[in-house]
């Protein structure tokens, strides 16, 4: 949560250390972190990093109020391409 609220402000330093943390936490295993990651290494224009995270993003389950966002990732993916 904090990470991301960094990243809306516009701190992309405070933002990938909070979200890095977040991610060791959960050992990486959870969707919103790993899209978020993935926001924060396209907003660092960090176009091979984001693929990383998006397809890690979508390779793990989320509840289904978050399939916006998991469409969202499948999009931003293929833009990248």
């Amino acid at each position: 949560l904090i990470g991301w609220a960094a990243f809306t402000a516009g701190d992309l330093a405070t933002a990938g250390e909070k979200l890095d943390e977040a991610a060791r936490f959960v050992s990486g295993n959870d969707f919103l972190i790993q899209f978020h990651r993935a926001r924060l290494a396209e907003a660092r224009r960090d176009a091979d990093t984001a693929r990383e995270r998006y397809y890690e993003a979508l390779s793990l389950e989320s509840a289904p109020p978050l399939q916006p966002l998991r469409d969202a990732a499948a999009a931003a993916l293929a833009g990248l391409y």
